[in-house]
């Protein structure tokens, strides 16, 4: 996978996020996401060595963000 493919994942996550966490989530629904999000870091990894978790996290968050912010 590519740079391009990572942004494309975390936005996806970011969009997830918002739509699925911001109603009051559960502790469960919270750990769950986390979970997912933590598991797929780890294919993107194996699947590219160049991969950076901080970098797909703060685009997850900016994704989050501009959709709270419309």
């Amino acid at each position: 996978m590519t740079k391009k493919d990572f942004i494309k994942i975390a936005d996806s996550l970011g969009t997830f996020q918002h739509y699925l966490l911001d109603d009051e989530p559960s502790e469960d629904l919270i750990f769950e996401y986390r979970n997912l999000v933590d598991n797929i870091k780890v294919i993107c990894k194996q699947s590219n060595s160049n991969f950076k978790r901080h970098l797909f996290e703060e685009q997850i968050q900016k994704t989050y963000k501009q959709h709270k912010n419309n």
